[in-house]
C-alpha cells in the first residue's frame, strides 16, 4: 500500500508538466495561480516593447498584431492540451475496461 500512498503524493499537474517537458521533475511547485505566472512573465515582455516600440509612429499596430499572435497561441495550446487530455481518457478508460474482462 505505501506504491500507491507514493503515487499520490506525486499527482500533481506541475510535476507531470515538468516531467513531459524535461523529462525529469524538479520538485519546485510555484504556488502562484496560472494568471499570476503568466502575468510575471508577460509584463516585463509587454513593458519592453512597449519601450521599444513607443518610439515608431506604428505602435498601434505593432501591438495588435502581437496581441493576435498571444491570442492565437493561447488558443492553439489550449486545444492541444485538452486533446491530449481527452486522448489520456480514452486510454485510462481502456485500461479500466480491459481490467472489467
Amino acid at each position: 500500500m505505501d506504491n500507491f500512498s507514493r503515487i499520490f503524493q506525486r499527482l500533481d499537474i506541475r510535476y507531470i508538466r515538468e516531467f513531459l517537458i524535461c523529462g525529469e521533475q524538479s520538485g519546485n511547485s510555484d504556488g502562484r495561480t496560472y494568471a499570476q505566472r503568466i502575468d510575471g512573465v508577460r509584463a516585463p515582455l509587454m513593458d519592453m516593447i512597449t519601450e521599444i516600440l513607443t518610439q515608431k509612429k506604428e505602435y498601434d499596430a505593432m501591438l495588435k498584431r502581437i496581441s493576435q499572435y498571444e491570442e492565437e497561441m493561447r488558443d492553439v495550446y489550449m486545444e492541444v492540451g485538452m486533446q491530449c487530455g481527452a486522448a489520456l481518457a480514452v486510454q485510462l478508460l481502456g485500461g479500466i475496461a480491459g481490467m472489467q474482462n
